[in-house]
């Protein structure tokens, strides 16, 4: 009947229907099992996805074949991201620059809408192809490799999840409807057949106060705080567990904020070394018999050198004892001495 009625609508306005662009999708049932439905004598076809306005919208009502297409479509600039990395031209700077122009806006496009839908926690988040997006991204900036740890490589970029800034979109998003309470959109917000998606209660209610009090400088710095120590606590839990990071990494690495050699190093090449390094992106035997079969235990990773110690980064900067790494050390040790005066 209310097919009959646009097509009558249509006929008596003198508009055409195109069939080509009409399209019918079920949050019910698949398109297989669904009854058919007709307009103007024809058949319209069912479909399992639908492109509005840039967002795929799926028969489940989530955000999983949204994700799926803008990871595809986020494939070539992070390319390009790492292909940048490599010059030395390129500061860290402008590479941030590059991947919020290119990646984020692609990643965060109307977040505000189906960013509700997602659990905000950041277990799970982490495990979405959002934040995968957002791992690989920062992977290219240090020109580490795609097997590197995603925390630590996401810390070691200064980088928090996008999950935060899907929060300070939702908080002005929120703001802006919370100007006109009687609109549609705020009155569909306070329904409580909607509550359990409402950002009302994924959001402390200090920033929601002050979102309806109009201090939406104060909400987004209220915000920002409580996310950084809530992060801060996950994070130091996660580095501290990982495998490949929590007996190095874990030793010196005590803020989620960028490190200052990513700005002071000119030298790409220095630069991608350095990040290797510090996030056991290399052939040590600490890391390369990490995930050997049968299993190795810490302990029994020793140097093929010295076969004195484990062979970790403080043993093969500082301890093994072979003779090949003498020279090579007394200039390291002749330059950080020099560096540190």
């Amino acid at each position: 009947r209310g097919l009959d009625k646009v097509s009558e609508f249509c006929q008596s306005n003198r508009l055409l229907i195109s069939l080509e662009k009409t399209k019918v999708l079920s949050c019910k049932s698949k398109p297989k099992d669904q009854p058919k439905l007709f307009l103007e004598g024809q058949i319209v076809e069912s479909v399992e996805t639908w492109k509005y306005l840039g967002f795929h919208m799926n028969s489940k009502g989530n955000a999983d074949t949204h994700a799926i297409e803008i990871s595809k479509r986020c494939g070539h600039p992070i390319f390009l991201l790492r292909k940048l990395a490599a010059f030395k031209a390129v500061k860290h700077g402008q590479l941030v620059q590059v991947l919020t122009a290119l990646i984020e806006s692609l990643v965060l496009y109307a977040s505000e809408a189906w960013g509700a839908f997602l659990p905000w926690n950041f277990g799970s988040w982490d495990r979405s192809l959002f934040e995968r997006t957002n791992f690989r991204s920062c992977k290219a900036i240090l020109q580490v490799s795609p097997s590197t740890d995603n925390i630590g490589a996401r810390s070691e970029a200064g980088r928090l999840p996008l999950l935060f800034n899907i929060q300070q979109r939702s908080i002005r998003y929120w703001a802006s409807i919370a100007k006109r309470p009687d609109s549609i959109i705020a009155r569909l917000i306070n329904d409580p057949e909607y509550a359990n998606i409402g950002i009302m209660q994924k959001v402390g209610t200090d920033v929601m106060k002050n979102c309806n009090e109009g201090s939406i400088a104060k909400a987004m710095k209220t915000h920002r705080v409580a996310f950084v120590n809530q992060y801060s606590d996950y994070w130091r839990h996660r580095i501290e567990k990982s495998s490949k990071l929590s007996h190095f990494y874990y030793t010196f690495k005590n803020s989620v904020s960028a490190e200052k050699y990513l700005t002071s190093i000119q030298d790409p090449k220095h630069r991608q070394t350095l990040s290797k390094l510090r996030l056991g992106d290399h052939k040590l035997a600490v890391e390369a018999l990490r995930l050997a079969r049968p299993k190795i235990a810490y302990a029994d990773r020793k140097c093929a050198l010295c076969h004195m110690e484990v062979e970790n980064e403080v043993h093969f900067l500082f301890k093994c004892s072979w003779l090949g790494y003498r020279d090579i050390r007394k200039d390291f040790e002749a330059r950080v001495t020099e560096a540190v005066k």
